[in-house]
C-alpha cells in the first residue's frame, strides 16, 4: 500500500470521526445559549505544465457557547505533491475550552496535536490550562488574551547520513527516532470580528518558550476570513504561520500554509 494513500485515508478518518464527534455532542447539548457553529472544508488546487502539483485539504470545525462556558473544536489535515514528490503532509488538531469567572474574566484549557511528516514531527501534542480576560467582548468583535504552563511532547525524525542504514535499499540514510518532553509557557491571544451578517474575519497566535530553555520556543498564527455563498455554503480563506526556533539537521524553521476551500455548515 503506498504512503500517498495511506495519508489520505489517514486525514479523511480523522475528519470524519471528528465530524461525527462534534455532531453528537452538539446534539446532545440541551442547555445551549447560541447554536453551534459546525462546519466541514475542503479544497483542491491543482496546475499544470512546466510543473506539476497537487494539493488537497479537508477539516472540521464546532464552536459552542454557553451561558459560562465555550468551546473550540477544529482538526484538518493537507497533502500536497509537487512534480511527483510529496511536498505537504500534514494533519492538525486544536481544542480549547473557557470558564467564564464574570463576563470578561476566564479560565480555560488548551490542547494541540500535529503530525508533519516533511517538518519530520511525527508527533507533537501540547496541553495546558491559563487564565485569561476579554479585552473586547462585543457581539460583533471580541479580543481576548491567556497565559499559562503547557506541557510539550513530542517524537521526530533524526537522520544521520554519515552512518551505515539498517535498511539496505537506503544505504546512505540512516533514521532515527527522539522522544521528548518539556514545560513551557504559553501565551495566546485571540481576534474575531464580524463584518456583516454574511461575513467574518480572524486572528490567532500563540507562543510557547521552553520554561529552562528560552532558546527553544514554538510560535503558531492563523488569520482567516469567511464569506458566505448561500444559508449553508461558504468560501474561506486561511494563512497559518508555524515556526520553531531549534529544527532537526536542515528542516526549515517555518512553514507556511494558505488554504481556500468551500465550507458546509451542517
Amino acid at each position: 500500500m503506498s504512503n500517498s494513500f495511506v495519508s489520505w485515508r489517514r486525514v479523511a478518518i480523522a475528519v470524519s470521526v471528528a465530524s461525527f464527534v462534534v455532531g453528537t455532542v452538539a446534539g446532545r447539548a440541551e442547555d445551549s445559549e447560541k447554536p453551534w457553529d459546525r462546519s466541514i472544508a475542503a479544497g483542491v488546487a491543482v496546475t499544470t505544465g512546466n510543473s506539476d502539483s497537487l494539493q488537497f485539504n479537508a477539516g472540521v470545525k464546532g464552536n459552542k457557547i454557553w451561558k459560562f462556558d465555550e468551546l473550540r473544536l477544529s482538526l484538518g489535515g493537507t497533502y500536497g505533491k509537487n512534480d511527483g514528490t510529496v511536498a505537504n503532509q500534514q494533519l492538525l488538531g486544536l481544542a480549547q475550552y473557557k470558564h467564564l469567572f464574570t463576563e470578561r474574566f476566564y479560565g480555560t484549557v488548551v490542547a494541540s496535536g500535529l503530525n508533519d511528516a516533511i517538518a519530520n514531527i511525527d508527533y507533537r501534542f501540547t496541553v495546558g490550562p491559563g487564565l485569561g480576560y476579554y479585552f473586547i467582548k462585543t457581539d460583533t468583535t471580541q479580543l481576548s488574551a491567556d497565559a499559562g504552563p503547557s506541557m510539550v511532547f513530542e517524537k521526530t525524525d533524526v537522520y544521520h547520513p554519515n552512518f551505515a542504514a539498517a535498511n539496505p535499499l537506503s544505504p546512505t540514510l540512516w533514521t532515527t527516532s527522539e522522544e521528548r518532553s518539556y514545560l513551557a509557557a504559553r501565551v495566546g491571544e485571540r481576534f474575531d470580528r464580524k463584518l456583516s451578517d454574511t461575513a467574518k474575519c480572524w486572528q490567532q497566535s500563540e507562543f510557547l518558550p521552553q520554561i529552562d530553555n528560552f532558546s527553544n520556543y514554538l510560535l503558531n498564527t492563523e488569520a482567516g476570513v469567511e464569506a458566505a455563498l448561500t444559508k449553508t455554503m461558504s468560501l474561506r480563506l486561511v494563512g497559518t504561520h508555524r515556526y520553531q526556533s531549534i529544527t532537526q539537521d536542515n528542516s526549515r524553521h517555518y512553514d507556511i500554509t494558505v488554504v481556500s476551500a468551500l465550507a458546509y455548515k451542517f
